[in-house]
């Protein structure tokens, strides 16, 4: 091969230019047109400056000029005629004369365009990186192969307690350890480093009361490391998992038997009570996954799938059941409540079971009770009531309606009813002392007052009632019984009455049968006893006698008359 054929497949390869002395361009091929988009014609004679040379022509021509027995390298950068930018790898030597001054330069270039936009491209989305780290609010850290800090962003230059200049090419483990004390997680460190695989655990800072989660890359080389503080989450999972310990604990002491159950009606959970009625019912061990059909009180589970059913469609379901156990009867009641999620939508089933003996002991003891108190109150003629204080309720009887006349749809059954028929001379005094017992905690209480009946008139009664207070001391119930006393205060007014109008007779007589006897004593008092002889005088002393006793009698009935 010749040097033509070089020099031929070089002109190929690469593309070229000559300028003069001036930065003026002399030649160029045509590689170096297509890169530039230009003809021949318009680059020759044009200035450097025309294709926007960067470096600068000026800066380009001082570098190459006193060097001309030297190759100048290196990259450059020219504007197209479309506007657009190309980079080339230029090598420029000098064309020389006799006298080996240069005349001219010839550039030689290699397009690298593609390979400066890829570098841009990385170099921008490093500095976005760089950004993105910087301002993160993670901790991030990275370290060589020997533990020294090579880069630190301010988030874990605050979290170390440096600035991120000191921070730099401070040995890692010892800053570690420093703020957390845990020399069991530097195993994970050091392991993450020797295999290069990544790590992540929780770390506690005792001293600044906050717990971090630490994510561990390998880089090739070191560690690149990232601290979030994660306290709010970890005190959130503490208190949640509180509450699951205390429900949990409610739920095992409950005297209710829990299952959870799945949309499958398989038993997902269940706690203590359930577990030991299962087995005393069906003497069978109750498991996570059992279908709770197969502890139906019916044999067909009919009810037990049509309350979960409607469960399902977003309500409570309450029901009361009957069953027999050992030959015994046993009663229950069950409640179905949906279990939903986040999203509002069903998970599951909750299924409360609860042994109501009791309660059904109670309830058909108080219906016999109240059936006794409704006899009791029809067989005396006092008008028994009942008022649950609590409710504001009033439980009256036959003998009420009878006594003041009203039909039991004109009866309302609350304190405000009763207060408003209480003659208004009487209504303040009666709901006062009512008021009284029950602030003095008396367990007693009577009034009389008049109560209004249906016909518009009044009716003395005496009200005793009893007061029942509940456990915390509050009042609960009043039971007492009204009594038509009536005809007693009508007695009362005429016996009054007739105490008056004696009181006026005994008055009117013991004036008119005292003045004769005032006159007498006043004739005797002018009598001279010695003007008679003895006889008459012994006469007149009786007489005297007689008329004083007739008036401290007189005087008497005068005083019993007006202050008995």
């Amino acid at each position: 091969m010749n040097k033509n054929f070089y020099q031929n497949a070089l002109a190929q390869l690469t593309a070229w230019f000559v300028f003069d002395n001036q930065g003026c361009i002399i030649e160029v091929n045509a590689n170096f047109c297509q890169l530039t988009q230009y003809t021949a014609s318009e680059l020759k004679g044009r200035h450097l400056s025309g294709i926007q040379l960067e470096p600068l022509p000026e800066q380009l021509l001082a570098e190459v000029t006193p060097a001309a027995d030297q190759i100048w390298r290196s990259d450059i950068k020219i504007k197209t005629k479309a506007g657009d930018f190309c980079w080339l790898d230029a090598t420029v030597s000098a064309v020389t004369d006799a006298a080996h001054q240069p005349v001219g330069f010839i550039c030689s270039c290699l397009d690298i365009t593609a390979k400066k936009l890829e570098e841009i491209k990385i170099a921008h989305q490093i500095r976005k990186n760089n950004y993105m780290i910087e301002h993160n609010a993670d901790g991030y850290v990275c370290v060589d192969a020997d533990w020294l800090v090579t880069t630190c962003n301010k988030k874990m230059a605050d979290i170390l307690g440096l600035s991120q200049q000191e921070s730099i090419g401070r040995y890692f483990l010892d800053l570690f350890l420093a703020g957390t004390n845990a020399y069991d997680k530097c195993e994970n460190l050091q392991r993450a480093l020797t295999e290069q695989e990544p790590a992540s655990f929780d770390v506690y800072c005792p001293g600044r009361k906050i717990w971090f989660q630490v994510n561990v890359y390998p880089d090739g080389e070191g560690l690149a490391l990232s601290f979030r503080d994660i306290t709010e989450h970890k005190l959130t999972a503490e208190k949640i998992k509180k509450s699951e310990q205390q429900l949990r604990a409610i739920l095992q002491s409950t005297v209710a038997a829990f299952f959870f159950l799945g949309l499958d009606m398989r038993v997902i959970s269940f706690n203590e009570r359930a577990r030991q009625s299962i087995k005393r019912m069906y003497h069978k061990d109750l498991q996570e996954g059992d279908d709770i059909r197969k502890y139906s009180f019916d044999p067909d589970a009919r009810v037990v799938t049509d309350c979960f059913g409607k469960a399902l469609e977003g309500e409570p379901v309450e029901i009361e059941r009957k069953t027999w156990v050992n030959g015994k009867t046993e009663w229950y009641w069950m409640t179905y409540f949906p279990v939903f999620d986040e999203n509002k939508q069903i998970i599951g089933v909750v299924l409360n079971s609860a042994n109501i003996d009791n309660l059904k002991f109670f309830e058909s003891e108080t219906l016999r009770m109240n059936e006794r108190f409704r006899l009791a109150a029809q067989a005396t003629k006092d008008a028994i009531y009942d008022w649950n204080i609590e409710l504001n309720n009033f439980q009256r009887y036959e003998a009420f309606y009878e006594m003041f006349g009203y039909q039991k749809d004109e009866v309302e059954s609350t304190i405000d009813w009763w207060a408003d028929h209480i003659h208004a001379e009487e209504r303040n005094t009666t709901l006062n002392s009512l008021n009284q017992a029950i602030l003095e905690k008396q367990t007693h209480w009577n009034k009389e007052y008049r109560f209004r009946c249906r016909d518009g008139s009044y009716k003395f009664i005496h009200d005793r009632g009893y007061i029942v207070y509940s456990e915390t001391d509050g009042p609960a119930r009043l039971i007492g019984a009204l009594q038509d006393i009536q005809q007693v205060k009508e007695n009362e007014l005429k016996i009054k009455q007739q105490n008056e109008q004696l009181r006026e007779i005994a008055f009117s007589q013991s004036h008119e049968v005292r003045r004769p006897v005032a006159n007498i004593l006043g004739l005797l008092q002018c009598l001279h006893k010695d003007d008679f002889g003895p006889q008459n005088q012994q006469v007149l002393h009786f007489l005297e006698q007689t008329t004083s006793e007739l008036d401290v009698l007189i005087r008497k009935i005068v005083d019993k008359t007006y202050y008995a």
